[in-house]
Order: structure tokens, then sequence, then C-alpha cells
């Protein structure tokens, strides 16, 4: 399974941060096994890692202190298994549950402030899709600023000359008038919608309405933004099946968008290569 080692270089990395800082206060003089087992209590991990390793073989508590590792670097391992787990769920949209994810890493390993963030902020992004599906209208809503003032045959109402009082109106009506949609909440809620059709695989019908928004709003940073990712995405979906002539134009289109996506130079580079050498 790719998990594991991509776990294990997660924790490398945050273990060799932790080492290098760990025990710098009062407690550096404190016996490695008890640093470790208060470092436990505390629920910083890594530090208990880096102190059990202390512990010298010829100590006679040594196979205590290995075994206290063992446990750590198994919760170390099912925490970022978790964290990984959430962020998959996060990348497909299905927010609650990377939250309930995020929430079990957070409680294996309490200390882990970078599971902290995530999960803030999957709960702010959340609370922001929320908001944005409650403006969503029940209809399609035209481009406020392309819609009609009034009847293509009726005259435009010119205001009365000073003096003279306005004609009354024939008759009241208690019909509510239904609040316009401003340009910002319109994209929002499309955009909400489209994210709602590609977790059910709609790719291809997703780009071109992207695209048809990009046309609308050019100036916009989460339509260019988004199709931009999206035309990189279909763009390796379109390597991967040999489809190379389809997968340059994606990523072409998507670094006209987004000329700093990272790697994206890249990508066009080795696949026009790979295009220009002959069959083998």
């Amino acid at each position: 399974m790719r998990s594991v080692p991509m776990a294990l270089g997660l924790v490398c990395g945050l273990l060799l941060s932790s080492c290098r800082t760990a025990a710098v206060d009062d407690v550096v003089e404190q016996d490695p096994l008890d640093r470790g087992q208060l470092a436990m209590d505390q629920g910083d991990l890594a530090a208990a890692l880096c102190a059990f390793d202390e512990v010298a073989a010829t100590d006679p508590r040594y196979a205590t202190a290995r075994l206290n590792a063992a446990a750590v670097e198994q919760q170390l391992f099912r925490q970022q298994e978790l964290v990984l787990l959430g962020l998959r769920l996060r990348s497909e949209w299905r927010d609650d549950e990377a939250i309930a994810v995020f929430t079990e890493a957070l409680s294996t390993w309490p200390a882990d402030t970078r599971t902290e963030a995530l999960l803030r902020g999957t709960v702010e992004r959340r609370r922001l899709l929320a908001n944005a599906r409650s403006v969503e209208p029940s209809t399609p809503v035209e481009d406020p600023a392309a819609a009609p003032l009034g009847p293509a045959d009726e005259p435009l109402a010119l205001p009365s000359p000073i003096g003279e009082s306005a004609p009354l109106a024939e008759e009241a009506t208690d019909t509510p008038v239904e609040p316009r949609i401003g340009p910002e909440d319109l994209v929002a809620a499309k955009l909400v919608r489209l994210e709602d059709r590609l977790q059910r695989g709609e790719l291809d019908s997703v780009l071109a309405e992207f695209a048809a928004m990009q046309e609308k709003w050019p100036g916009d940073p989460r339509v260019c933004g988004r199709l931009s990712r999206l035309l990189l995405q279909r763009g390796l979906l379109h390597y991967g099946r040999g489809q190379i002539d389809a997968a340059i134009a994606d990523w072409r289109r998507a670094q006209k968008l987004d000329p700093q996506l990272p790697s994206l130079s890249l990508l066009i580079e080795l696949a026009t290569r790979e295009l220009s050498q002959p069959p083998r």
C-alpha cells in the first residue's frame, strides 16, 4: 500500500524536527524514560519517542523503553494514516467524513498542530459552502447584469416634470418581490453545484460549464483557479490513457489561466518530447 511509505515519510520529517528541538527546558536533565512517559501523558508522541530512544542498551530498563517506543510508533503510524485518509476525503469534498477522520487523528496525537490546523480549515470550508448553498436559487437565475428591465415592448418611464405629480399606480399588489442575487452570490452558488457534480464523476460536462463561467466572469480568481486545476487533472487522465495530444492541450489551457501552476511547464515539456519521439 502507498499509504505506509507516505505516512512513514511524514512521520520521519516530523520526528527529525521534534528531536532536534526536544528537551530544551527544565526537563532536559530528567531521566529519559520518565521524560518519555511525561511527553506521552501530554500527547506529544514525537517527543516521547525521542526520549525513549535515549535509553541506552546497557540500561536495565531498555526493554521497557523499546516496548514504549514501539507503542508510540504504532500510534504515529495510525495517526498519519488517518491524516492521509482525511486529506483524500477532503480532496473529494466529503468534508463531514474528513472532519470525523481528522478529529480521530487529533485524538491519537493531540499535540500535532498540523492536524489541528487541517481540522479547523475543513470545518471553516464546510461553513462557507453551507452559506453558499443557502443563497443558491431554486430555479436557474441569469446574470443580473444581463436581465431585462421590463417587457421589450414597454417604453421606459421617464420622470415627471417638476411641478407635476406622478400618476398613481392603477392597482397595488401584495406580491412579494424576490431579492435579486448579486453576481458574487451567483458564482458561489454555481461553484457549489458544480462541485456536487464533480463528486458524481461528471468531469467533462463540469469542465464545459467552468469554461462558460470563465468567459462570463474572466476576472474571477475562484473560477479561473478551479478551472486550471481541473484541466490539469483531466490532462493527467488523458496522459495516463496515452492521449498525449489531448493532455498537452488541457495543460496549455491550464497554463494560460494560471502560469504559476506547479509542475505544469515540466509536464508540457516532457509530454511534448515524448510526442516528438518515434515509437519504438
